[in-house]
């Protein structure tokens, strides 16, 4: 148990784990016969009413980890853990019933919706499915998605039932994709880069709307992104992946506030930040020039990149080693005592 802090009233409760990956590993095997690592031992908690972010570069497996969270891959190895209870997804009625609990939000809500329906459609659909409706009459399933909407504020709730997908902004797609996932009252939402295909102008509202509805609906979230920035400001803590793998973990402010793994200072670094308080390693290196490795992987992914990469670092894989207070980092520099210190 631990305590969440509310951004309404500022009073701590109670906030029990829902859903956990425990040292989750995803091989996918390409049609050449080659196998491509995807995953590798990740763990991570999701808590009631808390944020977790999970960040990385394009690549680095963050999508692949909701997807294992979602049911929609099976690990190669690891268990996900939903209530304290491993989860098997063995048959139609199983899966059903933990996508009842656990739902996901998609990048892209351009194509996450069949254009062909209405936005009725599309609310109707989950609650016939997932909440047992099938006995309410047309008018109660309208006056619910209508809540839904309203919920997601799109107002009035109504009036958005008769459109179509693309009579709507990409904005007002992504709010109706998350009135979906709740339709079905899950207990843990996974927002696989909520905002990454929107306006610039627009994202602040999803990632509020975002953070209130796990607030008040008590959800576990997790918010997959690119985006250190974001996640420090809307998440509680940060997960930081690079090449399938966690290398530093912690509160949302240890993490980017004293960075410890170089990836992460490498992140921080190209946030444009003219009042930064964080001295970081990077500044003349830009992260297009940094180049992606090749060849024979190293024990530390992230040692063709690093400038403080040792000899051991390609040789033997590094320890977690705690920085503070919960928060954590896979690195041979940080377990050395050299990190950087503000």
């Amino acid at each position: 148990m631990t305590g969440a802090k509310s951004a309404v009233t500022g009073e701590t409760a109670e906030s029990a784990e829902v859903l956990r990956a425990d040292g989750l590993t995803k091989v996918f095997r390409a049609r050449s016969g080659r196998t491509v690592p995807a995953v590798r031992n990740v763990s991570l908690e999701l808590n009631e009413g808390r944020v977790v972010a999970l960040v990385g570069e394009s690549g680095s497996g963050k999508s692949t980890v909701a997807r294992l969270l979602a049911g929609l891959h099976l690990p190669t190895s690891g268990r996900v853990l939903f209530r304290g209870e491993p989860v098997h997804l063995k048959g139609g009625v199983a899966r059903r019933k933990y996508a009842r609990r656990v739902q996901i939000v998609l990048q892209d809500p351009f194509s996450s919706l069949n254009s062909a329906y209405s936005v009725q459609h599309h609310l109707a659909r989950p609650l016939l499915l997932h909440k047992g409706s099938t006995s309410l009459h047309r008018g109660e399933i309208l006056e619910r998605s209508a809540h839904l909407l309203e919920e997601v504020n799109l107002v009035p709730g109504a009036e958005y039932l008769r459109r179509y997908p693309h009579e709507l902004s990409g904005g007002q797609r992504q709010r109706v994709s998350i009135a979906r996932a709740l339709a079905a009252g899950p207990e843990v939402l996974l927002a696989d880069e909520p905002v990454s295909m929107l306006d610039v102008s627009i994202r602040l509202g999803i990632l509020r709307l975002l953070a209130g509805l796990t607030e008040q609906r008590r959800l576990g979230l997790l918010y997959v992104t690119h985006d250190i920035a974001t996640a420090r400001y809307f998440s509680h803590e940060i997960a930081v992946m690079y090449a399938g793998e966690v290398v530093e973990t912690g509160p949302a402010e240890a993490v980017t506030r004293r960075p410890a793994h170089p990836y992460t200072q490498l992140l921080i670094s190209a946030v444009p930040d003219p009042g930064r308080r964080v001295w970081v390693p990077f500044p003349e290196i830009a992260v297009e020039e940094l180049g992606h490795m090749g060849g024979e992987q190293p024990a530390c992914r992230f040692a063709p990149r690093c400038p403080f990469a040792q000899s051991r670092c390609h040789e033997v894989e590094a320890p977690q080693v705690q920085v503070s207070d919960g928060h954590w980092a896979k690195c041979w520099h940080v377990a050395s005592g050299d990190e950087v210190t503000t």
